[in-house]
Parts: structure tokens; C-alpha cells; sequence
């Protein structure tokens, strides 16, 4: 099998000797799961964090009344999990949208340096900060785009990021009921407005591809 957990970020530059010794400290575990299972459950304990070795993952939470809230997409090197070290269990699922392998680490272990503070325990922590300043980038992003106060708005700001600022067809992660479920819109208020801002000429799309046309007014 490929060694998924040496081609993360976190464990790239280590020899074979620190490799082997810090999955022992972290206690990592190398976990595969199908299209569409729930690598977390809401209510699990935060025991562990889960850094996406392979795939993608999406975390969702629900209301009492059960309306779903995508919250975000893991790709690999992002770890879900880090920012419940207050809570005991986890308010959140996790649920693999592609054949996944996660690394579960020991929570604990994975932030706090070990006693001889090792260089190789250092070089993780520096690169999961790393990364989890992109990790919060993206949710600055996420804020942005929901602070929009209208339909079209929303979406235009949503797009415009992935699209990088440039007029070349692009892919979103999502199908129409995900993304109005994404930026907290109705499925038929979003397909109104992006048919609208199709014939107005901001956009094109077919599908799941997408392509910015010109700056909105």
C-alpha cells in the first residue's frame, strides 16, 4: 500500500528513524473509508484529531429541526478536530465524499511537545500551524461570502474566489442543492438567481463548471 502518511506536510522531510518514531508518539493510525461514510459522528469524543492523508471530506452540523449547514471541505493535509481541544465531544460530522484515508492522532500527543522537546516534534507543530493559517484563510473566505446581504451577492463572492480572479471555466465541489445549502439559500432562489446572472452576462455555467464573465455592477 502507499505510505499516504509520509507524503503529508507534517512527516515529508523526516528520515525513516524520526518518521517511524513520531507516528509512535502520535500514536498515528492510518484509516481508510468509502465514498460516503462518516469518518465523525456528532457526539464522538475529541480524543483524537484527523489529518485527511487522501480524498475529501466535508464537515455538517444540524439544527433541532434537522436543516443541514455544510460547514466545510477537508482536503488532504487539513485536519479536522483541533479547534474542539475545549469540548469533550465533537458537534460535527465528518463524512468522507470520496474514497478517503485519514490519519487519527492522539490529541494530546499532536500539540504538545514531548519532554526533550525534539526537533522532529518541532518541524510537526511549525508545519500544522502552517496550515492551519490556510485552513483559517478559508474561513475567512467562508465569512465574507455569508455577510453578503443578497442572492446574487453571495453567490458572485463564492464564485470569484474559486475562480482565482480569472475568466477561465472552473470546477465548484458542489451540486446546486449543496451549494444553496452552503451559502444558506433556498435550492429554487439560488437557481433563479444563477440564471439570472447568466443572462445578465456575469457568468456562464454548465453543470458543475463555471466561468466568471465579467465584474459585477
Amino acid at each position: 500500500m502507499k505510505d499516504y502518511i509520509k507524503e503529508l506536510i507534517y512527516f515529508k522531510n523526516l528520515d525513516a528513524q524520526d518518521y517511524h518514531a513520531i507516528l509512535r508518539c502520535f500514536s498515528a493510525r492510518l484509516i481508510h473509508y468509502e465514498k460516503g461514510a462518516n469518518i465523525i459522528n456528532i457526539g464522538d469524543n475529541t480524543n483524537n484529531i484527523y489529518i485527511i492523508a487522501s480524498g475529501l471530506a466535508r464537515s455538517k452540523t444540524y439544527d433541532l429541526n434537522g436543516k443541514t449547514t455544510i460547514l466545510k471541505d477537508y482536503y488532504p493535509n487539513d485536519i479536522f478536530g483541533i479547534e474542539f481541544e475545549e469540548k469533550d465531544i465533537y458537534t460535527e460530522e465528518l463524512i468522507a465524499l470520496t474514497d478517503t484515508y485519514v490519519v487519527a492522532c492522539n490529541r494530546f500527543r499532536f500539540i504538545t511537545p514531548c519532554a526533550n522537546r525534539c526537533k522532529r516534534h518541532t518541524d510537526c507543530m511549525k508545519n500544522t500551524f502552517i496550515n492551519l493559517a490556510s485552513q483559517m484563510s478559508s474561513q475567512s473566505q467562508r465569512i465574507h461570502q455569508m455577510s453578503q446581504g443578497k442572492t446574487r451577492q453571495k453567490i458572485y463572492a463564492y464564485l470569484y474566489e474559486l475562480s482565482k480572479g480569472n475568466n477561465k471555466y472552473f470546477r465548484i465541489p458542489y451540486n446546486q442543492s449543496e451549494l444553496a445549502t452552503y451559502l444558506g439559500l433556498e435550492r429554487s432562489a439560488l437557481s433563479y438567481e444563477l440564471n439570472n446572472m447568466k443572462r445578465d452576462g456575469l457568468i456562464d455555467f454548465d453543470g458543475d463548471m463555471f466561468k466568471i464573465k465579467k465584474k459585477k455592477d
